[in-house]
């Protein structure tokens, strides 16, 4: 009895290979389109995160900066780049023993009435807000750390933490600040773009080194932006009448207000090279302390 089974032909069979082939690869390029877009929407919300992030934590620095104190350092206000004293921490004078300023404890329990991002070390500035509101200049010589007790009459009482550490600062000058006054700690740093081994361009920060005498290594603080040429971040220095001050700025104690501009670097396509494409611009105006209204 004769089979009655019927099977593909070899043409049969090459022509379902083919459209099983095309279907793949309409799949295969809807998918990466799909990655494509959904890498230029994680691109656009990375830029976008770096943007608010140098937007909020370089004004808050250099909103801290008093107009005419030298803060800024003379001929290093630039337009890609800027120096300053930065401000390390902030606290208030607890007691003085012998050319020795003795601050109130940092804590996290209330009041709180000291505060450092980093430990004071010797060459750093301590700055004093005299009843003039006034800042004078003290260099410090020495840093220890100590636990006096309550603080005296003037300064503040932290009962609860009247046990607690708190830096013993030595000045090199007479000049002790009585208790209760406000001070902060500065140490020179340096904001400038920098190209990274990744080929990018970032924000970095270099502190100063009080054992070599000399600036840090720089490090990344926020980014990739664009390049300097594309004005990746640029200052702008305005005086009390709102005219822009020519860079490199040479009579810094004109300086009121800084305008920093960014403009987030990132990539729209694979195989692009870094740093291309269109980007957002973040720009704010800072106006320094006492800088004006």
């Amino acid at each position: 009895m004769p089979d009655s089974r019927q099977g593909f032909t070899l043409l049969e069979l090459l022509v379902a290979l083919s459209v099983s082939g095309i279907a793949l690869l309409l799949v295969a390029t809807g998918t990466v389109q799909q990655q494509r877009a959904l890498g230029k929407q994680m691109d656009v919300l990375a830029g976008r995160a770096e943007l608010r992030l140098t937007a909020e934590s370089l004004p808050a620095e250099l909103r801290e900066l008093v107009p005419g104190s030298s803060d800024i350092q003379r001929g290093e206000a630039g337009d890609t780049s800027i120096q300053l004293r930065g401000t390390i921490g902030a606290a208030i004078v607890c007691d003085t023993l012998k050319q020795r300023v003795v601050l109130a404890p940092a804590t996290s329990a209330p009041p709180l009435v000291a505060s450092f991002l980093r430990a004071p070390v010797a060459t750093d500035t301590l700055w004093v807000l005299d009843t003039t509101r006034a800042w004078s200049a003290h260099i410090i010589t020495s840093v220890q750390i100590v636990s006096t007790g309550a603080c005296r009459l003037g300064g503040p009482a932290p009962t609860p933490t009247s046990a607690a550490d708190r830096y013993s600062l030595g000045i090199a000058d007479a000049a002790i600040p009585p208790p209760g006054r406000a001070v902060r700690v500065t140490r020179p740093i340096r904001y400038s773009l920098y190209k990274s081994s990744d080929k990018l361009w970032y924000l970095g920060a270099r502190d100063w080194n009080s054992t070599s005498h000399q600036f840090n290594t720089i490090q990344p603080v926020s980014g990739p932006f664009m390049a300097p040429a594309a004005h990746g971040l640029t200052f702008a220095y305005l005086d009390s009448s709102g005219a822009t001050i020519a860079t490199p700025v040479t009579s810094v104690e004109r300086i009121t207000a800084i305008r920093v501009t960014l403009v987030a670097a990132r990539r729209f396509e694979f195989g692009e090279a870094p740093g291309t494409g269109s980007a957002d611009t973040e720009t704010t105006l800072v106006r320094l302390r006492g800088g004006g209204p």
